[in-house]
């Protein structure tokens, strides 16, 4: 063939009829007349764009042009003319066409090289109707006319081809653009397209690409709840294989498949190997032995996805599987790995990375910021939600969203690259929730009832409906509804993100059975409550405040539906008085530091609800609203407790009555008393302890140490019969000020060092701050008048710290003004202010240190 070629960079089209040997057998006789008429529509539009025919064989064509826009040019007006012409016999005649650019070697009238092996290549994985371009040929062509474009069809492999090439689609009016995936060799350009770079993920993409490529793993099945980003994760695992598999990585959407027998037709066509009419034996025939990877989207809705998994693994030695599910396939060398919301820093930057797509402007600067975190806190840090959230900033600053987010279900979009069941969170959980049997969808909407979590008695107790708790939550557990954790026991705890909570409050609200199970949950925050405070000043008592801090939530809820502060209508009698039952345990509890910011409001509403009528819990309420604030109550509560005969109660509110009368010594004396004695008739140690100490300081202040320090030495007794060290390093702090009044001065500094050891085994820092009160004191005594200010700085410092006082000048004016520092001032003169102010700036583990040196003599 005698042509003129032209030099240096060329594109090189391919072209031949889709199915021609099918096509043959319909048309019969008229073939000749189809493929004439084939040849002469492309003909006409190569030489129309300066085309260079150097091969026809049959329905192929090979062709040569001098510029790729002349080459997509011609591509494109003849898939319109062939779309255009009336075959005979109704024939459809549907030509597959590929296109590269390079600088292939010159031999004779023709081409050679590489480059020609790429373009037939394409050409070969295209099907009839596509015109498929490299990426070479693509970045060549400049603007093109008439409304053609390009769309991004990802990277490929072929055989004999060491290098993937990245592929485009020619796309434009009179074109067809729907095909199926490639039939190339790990078609890596099957994946999703992304728009946006992976966030917050390096670390578990790290593993996984370790897990995978080392061969540990042929089985890897990312699990979490919907809209966790498990599909975005396992892409980008997938295109970051690299040449790792040289049978290529192959993503297999399935989350449109009815049918689990539909997994084979799903892999073949991902495989490009026919559709419908490939099943298993023909995606096994074609695997053969290949190293390869399949990634299966979407498989919790198909029961027996995992017989297909285990036959696939089984069938191809050289595959790897990597799965993409709201549950474990629960398959033998399956390696398990949980999709987690995203950390607040990595959840932010995706906040801005896809707000920044309808808000180009938006900058997280102070006006935001705070906004922005709290948005993302709210929506748990869950991707799909933090992106539909980032929509919305289209029209909504950062702030009024954050107003407007009443509930994290009711965001959603309406963009259609978006599956339905991600259109809005609801949908997402509600995909996982159908797909669970009724007995575990109750098990979850019951669930939804306790706040920040629940232990597993509070499932059983609540939710488990007669079934064994630990199969319900792992159940709910793989369909990713549920998060396991440990509580401040190390004890297994259940939680319900707060995005998953709110569709379970709305399937809880319509099943009809909302009012039963909070029922029940009250009824369990009241046993627990009851269970844990008696464990208060025990040898259990800091696993007991830390789950009543961990369960304060809970009981909270428990408080608001029985006791419903504000309503309208008032609650049912029977939940009115659980709830001042509730209240009237929980006194103790508001005695800790930091468990609900204003208890009063709570035991003012149980007060209202209880009415007139005597009994022990309003008796309690009515004595914890009045501590330290109205006698009256106090009062009331004592006479209340009085006609009960209730001994426990009576010696209580006595002891909460003498709060009132501390100038009055002698009927402090008498109320403390009487509280001792009906507290030793009630056998209640506890109360015992703390009225005796009380009763201890009474005799301090009238000049009394010896009795003092028999009081205490009785507290120390109790308190060690139950285990209770914080109440006895209080009794034996105390006896410092009686042995030093008696010029026991020794015996203080040795009991000091021993309650230094004892609080570091109790662990609160108030505790330890209260040591500095003692060695301050000490220090007074030995005349150490420098470190002695020094420590009281500290401690009153500490103390204002930790109680909320505003101004640590009037702790230290109440400290001082019953303390035996005031010859140590008057020796230090003006000295003393500056030693007091370098004490504050000093931690309280550093001051103890220094008064521990200075009294080590």
């Amino acid at each position: 063939m005698d042509v003129e070629l032209p030099s240096g960079t060329v594109s090189l089209l391919f072209s031949d009829i889709e199915g021609s040997t099918a096509l043959l057998s319909r048309a019969g006789e008229s073939y000749a007349e189809v493929l004439d008429a084939q040849r002469r529509i492309l003909r006409e539009a190569w030489t129309t764009y300066g085309g260079n025919e150097l091969g026809t064989e049959g329905d192929s064509f090979y062709v040569v042009f001098a510029t790729a826009r002349s080459a997509v040019l011609a591509a494109a007006a003849g898939q319109r003319a062939l779309a255009a012409h009336e075959w005979p016999g109704g024939a459809v005649v549907r030509v597959r066409m590929g296109i590269h650019s390079g600088d292939p070697a010159r031999h004779a009238d023709a081409y050679v090289g590489l480059d020609v092996h790429r373009a037939a290549r394409v050409a070969a994985a295209a099907h009839g109707g596509q015109v498929v371009l490299t990426d070479v040929t693509r970045q060549l062509l400049g603007p093109l006319p008439d409304g053609l474009g390009t769309t991004d069809l990802g990277w490929h492999r072929f055989r004999d081809l060491a290098a993937p090439e990245h592929l485009h689609q020619l796309t434009g009016p009179g074109l067809d653009e729907a095909f199926p995936p490639l039939k190339s060799l790990g078609a890596v350009s099957r994946l999703p397209a992304e728009t946006t770079p992976l966030v917050g993920r390096d670390r578990e993409l790290a593993d996984l690409l370790d897990l995978v490529s080392s061969g540990r793993a042929r089985l890897v099945t990312l699990t979490g709840l919907g809209g966790a980003g498990k599909t975005r994760l396992a892409t980008a695992l997938a295109a970051s294989l690299g040449d790792t598999f040289p049978g290529g990585v192959y993503f297999v959407p399935c989350a449109a498949v009815t049918d689990p027998a539909r997994i084979w037709t799903a892999i073949a066509e991902a495989l490009g190997l026919g559709g419908d009419v490939a099943g298993r034996d023909s995606v096994l025939d074609h695997l053969g032995d290949q190293r390869l990877v399949l990634v299966l989207d979407n498989l919790e809705h198909l029961p027996t996805a995992d017989a297909v998994v285990a036959d696939l693994l089984d069938s191809v030695r050289g595959l790897v599987v990597v799965v993409t599910s709201r549950r474990p396939l629960h398959l033998r060398g399956e390696s398990v790995r949980s999709v987690e919301p995203l950390p607040g820093p990595e959840a932010v930057e995706l906040f801005l990375q896809q707000a920044r797509l309808v808000r180009p402007d938006l900058v997280l600067d102070q006006r935001y910021v705070d906004d922005v975190v709290e948005l993302c806190r709210r929506l748990d840090g869950l991707p799909l939600a933090v992106e539909l959230a980032a929509a919305r900033t289209r029209l909504l600053s950062p702030g009024a969203l954050l107003v407007q987010l009443r509930s994290s279900t009711a965001l959603g979009d309406n963009a259609a690259d978006r599956p339905a069941r991600h259109r809005t969170i609801r949908d997402t959980i509600a995909w996982s929730h159908d797909l669970l049997e009724p007995h575990l969808q109750r098990v979850f909407r019951r669930l939804a009832v306790f706040v920040e979590g629940a232990g597993f008695d509070g499932v059983q107790a609540v939710a488990a409906d007669g079934q064994d708790p630990f199969d319900a939550v792992a159940e709910l557990a793989d369909a990713a509804l549920v998060v396991l954790g440990e509580d401040s026991d190390r004890q297994p705890r259940v939680v319900l993100l707060a995005t998953v909570r709110d569709v379970a409050l709305e399937l809880l609200a319509d099943s009809g059975e909302e009012d039963d199970v909070r029922r029940a949950h009250a009824a369990y925050c009241a046993e627990l409550v009851a269970r844990l405070t008696a464990r208060l000043h025990t040898a259990g008592d800091v696993d007991a405040r830390c789950q009543l801090r961990t369960d304060y939530p809970n009981i909270r809820e428990a408080l608001a539906w029985t006791l419903r502060p504000g309503a309208a209508v008032p609650p049912p009698p029977d939940l009115a008085a659980l709830g001042v039952h509730l209240a009237a345990m929980l006194r103790e509890l508001w005695r800790l530091p930091d468990p609900e910011p204003d208890p009063d409001e709570w035991l003012r509403r149980a007060v209202e609800l209880a009415g007139d009528e005597d009994s022990p819990d309003l008796a309690a309420v009515l004595g914890a609203l009045g501590m330290g604030v109205d006698e009256g109550m106090v009062t009331r509560a004592l006479e209340m407790s009085r006609r009960l005969g209730d001994d426990r109660r009576t010696a209580e509110a006595l002891h909460l009555l003498e709060r009132f009368h501390t100038d009055d010594h002698e009927r402090c004396r008498a109320l403390l008393d009487e509280s001792i004695a009906l507290a030793r008739r009630a056998d209640d140690r506890l109360r015992l302890s703390w009225v005796l100490g009380r009763r201890a300081d009474l005799h301090v202040r009238a000049g009394e140490p010896e009795q003092a320090l028999d009081r205490l030495a009785e507290v120390v007794t109790l308190t060690r019969q139950r285990g209770d060290q914080r109440t006895e390093l209080e009794a034996r702090l105390d006896m410092v000020e009686p042995l030093l009044e008696l010029g026991r001065v020794g015996e203080a500094r040795t009991l000091l060092r021993e309650l230094v050891e004892l609080a570091r085994q109790v662990g609160e820092e108030i505790l330890t701050a209260d040591l500095l009160d003692g060695y301050a004191r000490l220090l007074a005594a030995l005349a150490i008048d420098d470190v002695a200010a020094l420590v009281l700085g500290a401690h009153t410092a500490a103390v204002a710290r930790l109680y909320d006082v505003r101004d640590a000048d009037d702790e230290l004016a109440r400290w001082l003004a019953h303390s035996p520092m005031t010859a140590g001032r008057d020796r230090l003169g003006g000295m003393w202010d500056l030693y007091v102010r370098a004490g504050r700036s000093e931690s309280v583990d550093a001051a103890l240190e220094i008064a521990m040196r200075a009294t080590s003599g």
